[in-house]
């Protein structure tokens, strides 16, 4: 329970780091604010793709976002734990 609070505050600032990529995204290639937001969300990209087929977004630029994510966090993620086991 003394990790809530952590918790919940990085997953809202997850959320709203991903809000302002899609309005980066919508700002920069002009595309609809539902294809931005599936775009830059975080979750698996199974749902995602289901959610994009569903609603009409402009599907292959969701799954090259998703899966640029994907590779970026793949990565990026070992350095980065690394760092801050090296810091704690």
């Amino acid at each position: 329970m003394r990790a809530f609070p952590e918790l919940l505050a990085s997953t809202g600032i997850l959320l709203v780091l991903c809000a302002l990529s899609a309005v980066l995204l919508v700002a920069t290639i002009h595309v609809d604010a539902l294809t931005a937001y599936l775009a830059t969300t975080p979750g698996g990209l199974d749902a995602v793709t289901a959610i994009a087929l569903g609603s009409g977004a402009n599907v292959p630029l969701v799954l090259a976002i998703q899966a640029l994510r994907i590779f970026v966090v793949i990565l990026t993620g070992p350095p980065i734990a690394k760092l801050i086991a090296r810091v704690a």
